[in-house]
């Protein structure tokens, strides 16, 4: 259970750095559409961007080797090919900054900062469905829980009236 839960928080906090990062890309690719920009200093801030999503990687894949120890292990979803889009546009917006071709390395910065966005999106929702039917297997388990407890009462019940009108010397009053 312990696991569990520290799969689930690391996945969340995986999404969370994925959404940060999606929004710096974005604000990454607005500052490499402006003219006066400096592409030493871009280039610089997309190299970064690229060690976190690096990062970013490495913890998903640290949380789905923990997952796949798990005794129930939850169903993550494939990102690998996500992952490897979003690296190469990423790559390819740095190569671009260095030949000082700024409008091409904005749109490869978009593009991945869409492809971040949606990743995170798939990543969130699939977590909201394993939690929904986490919820609905509670629920059952309560259900079933508050029928037998409602089924014992009635039978204890039953067995209270038999025993105050059986005779003390009857056979079935010791068992």
């Amino acid at each position: 259970l312990f696991k569990q839960l520290e799969v689930e928080q690391k996945l969340k906090e995986a999404i969370k750095n994925l959404e940060k990062l999606a929004e710096d890309q974005k604000k990454l690719a607005e500052q490499s559409e402006e003219k006066n920009s400096d592409s030493k200093d871009l280039q610089q801030k997309q190299r970064d961007l690229n060690k976190q999503f690096d990062e970013l990687s490495k913890e998903l894949k640290d949380v789905e080797k923990k997952n796949s120890e798990l005794e129930f292990p939850e169903e993550l979803s494939n990102t690998d090919k996500e992952q490897q889009d979003i690296k190469e546009d990423m790559q390819q917006s740095e190569q671009q900054l260095e030949q000082n071709q700024k409008k091409g390395a904005s749109k490869k910065q978009k593009s991945a900062s869409e492809k971040m966005e949606q990743m995170a999106q798939k990543m969130q929702q699939q977590q909201q469905e394993q939690e929904m039917e986490q919820l609905e297997e509670d629920m059952n388990a309560q259900r079933a829980l508050l029928e037998n407890l409602i089924r014992f009462s009635f039978d204890q019940e039953t067995l209270m009236q038999d025993l105050k009108t059986m005779d003390i010397n009857n056979p079935q009053y010791l068992k």
